[in-house]
């Protein structure tokens, strides 16, 4: 019961995160027009009258809540496929770093089938742009597999059912690079409820190490 349940937090809190506007919404009200200009509201109603929706900080508008809804797809479909990255490792003899470099080299198979369905569904070349992303995407791939190797070492420590769901707080560090560099969220009320639900995933992740 004790792990159902900080799998429960750690859920909750993944929840709370990723709908932070909604979740601020919800515990500290909507805007109030009493301390709003009349120039802000002339803007509020311009906007509802072009089809935009005010939600949080951005202006929501019908081509961007279906954005919205495609990246939520995606993003889980990537919770699926990240959830599944390290789980045939248990079918190997032997587990830990050793398992890395045929990870990598799964890695680097994939890329060109990646390519290959983009191409198949946009009929186009995506643009690689060389100078400027080669020294960012070199740097992420170093960053992303030291991860994965800390993972493999996690894992083998302490088994996959308590450190992957552990290893799920990266979403915390990955927002708050959202707040404090990309300043995609500025909402108070928003970046509140969003440490609300960072809280509760740590939470989460120490009540299932106390279960173990």
């Amino acid at each position: 019961f004790f792990s159902i349940f900080a799998l429960f937090l750690l859920v909750a809190g993944v929840i709370s995160i990723a709908s932070c506007e909604r979740v601020g919404t919800m515990l500290f009200g909507r805007i109030s027009l009493d301390n709003t200009s009349v120039s802000e509201v002339n803007l509020l109603l311009q906007m509802s009258i072009d089809g935009g929706i005010e939600t949080g900080d951005r202006l929501r508008t019908p081509q961007n809540s279906s954005n919205y809804i495609r990246g939520v797809l995606w993003a889980i479909s990537v919770g699926i496929f990240g959830g599944s990255i390290l789980a045939p490792m248990h079918y190997a003899d032997d587990q830990g770093l050793m398992f890395l470099p045929s990870f990598g080299i799964g890695a680097i198979l994939t890329a060109p089938l990646v390519l290959l369905v983009h191409f198949l569904c946009t009929k186009e070349v995506p643009a690689f742009h060389w100078k400027e992303a080669l020294l960012p995407g070199i740097s992420s791939g170093v960053i992303y597999n030291a991860g994965n190797a800390l993972s493999m070492m996690a894992i083998s420590s302490i088994g996959y059912y308590v450190a992957y769901p552990i290893l799920q707080c990266a979403i915390l560090v990955s927002g708050v690079w959202g707040i404090c560099l990309f300043r995609e969220i500025t909402n108070r009320k928003s970046i509140i409820a969003f440490f609300i639900g960072g809280f509760t995933l740590l939470m989460g992740g120490l009540l299932l190490v106390l279960s173990r």
